[in-house]
């Protein structure tokens, strides 16, 4: 972790931003030109599963920062191993549930901004 007197902790937002999206680009193979602050890391550039974890990993090295408390399920879905009946369920499920299933939350650039930032995990408002 830096400490108030390392320059990265003083680091602005643009530069974070900067940065942040040198690592995203770099770990997924997307041009920088695509990601933006409002970029969605799985629904706009297809981050799931463990890839999620490992992207958040690199963030961390590259910032200094633990984001292991960051549930990186919740955000890129849990990688399971196919099951032909689990999916055949869900399917049926959807088809006749009168409710959608809950929406995952979204976690975009914009938030690890802050999160950076704030040298602590903030929480998305939404």
């Amino acid at each position: 972790m830096s400490s108030p007197s390392d320059p990265s902790h003083d680091a602005s937002r643009s530069e974070i931003l900067d940065r942040l999206i040198a690592v995203v680009a770099r770990e997924t193979g997307v041009s920088p030109a695509r990601i933006g602050p409002d970029t969605a890391l799985a629904d706009d550039l297809g981050v799931a599963g463990h890839d999620g974890a490992d992207l958040l990993a690199a963030i961390g090295r590259e910032f200094d920062m633990d984001l292991a408390v960051i549930d990186w399920a919740e955000y890129f879905g849990e990688e399971a191993p196919l099951d032909p009946l689990r999916a055949i369920w869900r399917g049926f499920l959807r088809v006749y549930s009168a409710a959608p299933p809950p929406a995952a939350p979204v976690l975009r650039i914009r938030d690890l901004v802050i999160t950076i930032h704030c040298r602590q995990w903030v929480e998305p408002k939404g």
